[in-house]
């Protein structure tokens, strides 16, 4: 589980870096401001898309994660229920 932790927190990084570096080099570049503002408004749209993505994978992993530990809860408790009432 920490591994993952790990993987979510650089890909976090990564994608925050990227829209910093992206902006940064849109607003340095010496262009007009109807481009600027056409380039700003296309790339925050491919931000928001890969940010939505990100969600709904991670929301699917913690589903899958959530959904394993019900299960192996259950066997658990029906295995404790066998050792502590032997009839």
């Amino acid at each position: 589980m920490g591994h993952n932790g790990k993987n979510g927190y650089f890909l976090k990084g990564l994608l925050i870096g990227s829209v910093g570096g992206a902006l940064a080099g849109l607003l340095m570049a010496p262009k007009s401001g109807r481009k600027l503002r056409s380039e700003l408004k296309e790339k925050g749209s491919d931000v928001l898309h890969d940010t939505k993505e990100f969600c709904l994978d991670a929301q699917k992993k913690a589903c899958c994660a959530f959904e394993d530990t019900v299960d192996r809860l259950a066997d658990a408790c029906e295995k404790t229920k066998k050792v502590f009432c032997r009839r």
